[in-house]
């Protein structure tokens, strides 16, 4: 590998992680630290190998089940999430992360994952919404909170809880962060220039789009911009 090719790699590492992915990852950590150490937690969708972001359910001494239906990155339940072939209250919390918009029918899922949580069970989902499409092998839909809250109530669940994952702010700064990684792709030179300063410049574009997003938390246009939604919802006990 040549000196440049290995300048676009690392570029390509540096622009790699969203801030879309950051809040993701923010999100499960806070909520995952939450739960009982042993707790027996259903990773809908997840991996045992190369998990995107930084997030890691493993680590968080929980005692996990992995069901997919991609087999090439590890896992303990080869399984279609619309029809889990579990016991009916079975898991106390199920995890559903980056999931649902790769489903034609989203709450199908929904409604596996409310009959296979315990009473009082948790459910902790991550959806995008201003994000870019990216087929996982489809891309079906972005919703709104009104559509989440809306359904998961009809579904069953209390205790809703939905929050805006980056306004106005993140969703720009995401939007800048993969116009600079498509460049790297289609061949742009990554000159000695723009490998010191690229990380920088969006390092700073990041810290600036959370202090506008804080800043603009209750404004009526820069709030109504989101790049997805972190969710918690139980199941009556």
């Amino acid at each position: 590998m040549g000196r440049t090719e290995a300048m676009k790699v690392t570029l390509e590492e540096q622009l790699s992680y969203s801030l879309r992915r950051q809040q993701v990852d923010a999100f499960l950590a806070q909520q995952l630290a939450q739960l009982p150490s042993g707790s027996r937690l259903l990773d809908l969708g997840g991996v045992k190998h190369g998990q995107r972001g930084h997030s890691r359910t493993a680590s968080q001494g929980l005692q996990v089940t992995v069901a997919n239906l991609v087999t090439d990155k590890g896992l303990d339940l080869l399984t279609d999430a619309a029809h889990l072939p579990l016991a009916t209250a079975s898991y106390p919390a199920v995890l559903c992360s980056e999931v649902l918009e790769h489903v034609s029918d989203p709450l199908a899922v929904v409604q596996q994952i409310q009959r296979v949580l315990q009473p009082g069970g948790l459910l902790l989902a991550t959806v995008p919404f201003m994000f870019r499409q990216h087929a996982d092998p489809s891309d079906y839909g972005r919703y709104t909170e009104w559509f989440w809250s809306e359904n998961l109530q009809r579904l069953g669940f209390t205790q809703i809880v939905i929050e805006k994952q980056g306004l106005f702010g993140s969703v720009l700064a995401d939007m800048l962060r993969h116009w600079w990684q498509q460049r790297l792709l289609e061949g742009s030179r990554p000159r000695r220039l723009n490998r010191w300063l690229l990380p920088r410049l969006m390092a700073a574009a990041r810290r600036r789009a959370l202090r506008f997003d804080q800043q603009h938390a209750q404004h009526r246009v820069w709030s109504s911009y989101t790049s997805g939604f972190g969710i918690r919802a139980h199941k009556p006990a």
